[in-house]
Order: C-alpha cells, then structure tokens, then sequence
C-alpha cells in the first residue's frame, strides 16, 4: 500500500469523477523505534488487512533465514534506533456539483 503518493491519490479521484477534491497529508519521521518491546513489534501491523512482521516472517522466510534477520533486527529496536516513518492521507471529494 504504498507503491502510490498523494499526487496519484488526487488523479485516482480526478479519474473517478471528482470535481471538487481536498486532501490533508499528514507526515511524520520520528527517530527511535515507537514499539515497547521485541515482541510487540513483531505482533504489530500498521494495517488491518497487512500480516504481522512476525507473520510475514513466518511465510517468506526459512527457519535459519528468520534466526538471521531476528539477528540483525532486533538489536535496533532493543536499542530504539529505528525511524518511525507515517504518511497519512484524508480526502474528500465530491461529484457532480
């Protein structure tokens, strides 16, 4: 879900028939990783319909291949050196005026 930006948002709903179109883009870069714990952030998922990276793990990668990446991965968020990054979008618009 991120393979788009706001410009294309804007050009979706132009397709769509919107006329009249406002969107609020709300971004956030925060440094140190946001999550409690090891285990939180592997349970978590910035979306309903997204797999857990504790999941995605789980489906893509083999026993040894996880143990590695847990290897590199974890350490950072032990030590909060992540970058928390957030884009928003709100849109409204509305047809036919």
């Amino acid at each position: 879900m991120m393979n788009f930006d706001e410009r294309d948002l804007l050009e979706f709903a132009r397709q769509a028939g919107f006329e009249e179109i406002q969107l609020d883009l709300h971004v956030e870069i925060i440094p140190g990783v946001w999550w409690g714990s090891w285990v939180a952030f592997v349970k978590a998922s910035g979306n309903p319909l997204a797999p857990t990276l504790q999941e995605a793990m789980a489906e893509v990668l083999t026993s040894d291949e996880s143990e590695e990446f847990e290897g590199y991965l974890r350490p950072l968020v032990d030590a909060k050196r992540g970058m928390k990054r957030e884009a928003v979008a709100y849109m409204w618009g509305r047809k036919g005026f």
